[in-house]
């Protein structure tokens, strides 16, 4: 039983590491977010076909981010959900 003790105190430490993984990105996506929206909004009167075409790739890639981020939180939960349940 010391073995499955160790493996979850492993297994939430690794959990928690991508917990503060997902919290960086979090953080990098608002950064990302709000460069966007000021160039978006610095260049609101000179915006070429071009310029539109690169803030939707990045407004896309921006929600890509989103999900990804979002799937490593349903996944820390779920990983932590697993944990509660094996015994000691």
């Amino acid at each position: 039983m010391a073995t499955a003790a160790a493996e979850k105190r492993r297994l939430l430490a690794r959990l928690g590491e991508v917990d503060r993984q997902a919290a960086s990105l979090d953080n990098l996506r608002q950064q990302i977010r709000d460069a966007i929206a000021e160039v978006g909004a610095e260049i609101a009167g000179s915006v070429t076909g071009q310029d539109r075409r690169i803030l939707e790739l990045l407004q896309l890639n921006l929600e890509e981010l989103d999900r990804s981020i979002q799937l490593m939180r349903n996944a820390v939960e779920a990983g932590r959900d697993f944990v509660a349940q094996v015994p000691e």
